[in-house]
């Protein structure tokens, strides 16, 4: 049982890690954005590893919470899995775009899984 929720915490620790990185990949070029997100937070970012949406340096050692500024940023942005009623349903819109690829190039649309 201690083994399941150890796994499940790390899951769950996983994907709001690559949430962050999504929404730090979706400022990274904005100097604005980038500049109004290190005053936010105090976290110092590698902008390099951003752009290419790569792990940062606090990864994955720096705790997760949700109260923690850069991560109401993520959520209220659109990135935090899409489900929980915050900001812009981003999984949604890039499900669209996939989609609308697909048919461009004459192939069958994706069956995306229920949230």
């Amino acid at each position: 049982m201690r083994q399941r929720d150890a796994d499940a915490g790390e899951s769950i620790r996983n994907k709001l890690l690559r949430c962050r990185r999504m929404y730090l990949w979706s400022i990274a070029s904005d100097a604005g954005k980038r500049a109004a997100f290190e005053i936010l937070t105090e976290l110092p970012i590698d902008w390099d590893l951003a752009r290419k949406g790569e792990p940062q340096p606090d990864e994955p050692w720096r705790p997760t919470s949700q109260r923690e500024p850069d991560w109401v940023l993520t959520a209220d942005s659109g990135w935090s899995f899409g489900h929980i009623g915050h900001g812009p349903d981003k999984l949604a819109a890039a499900r669209q775009v996939i989609n609308e690829l697909r048919a461009e190039r004459g192939e069958e649309p994706l069956v995306w899984d229920a949230p």
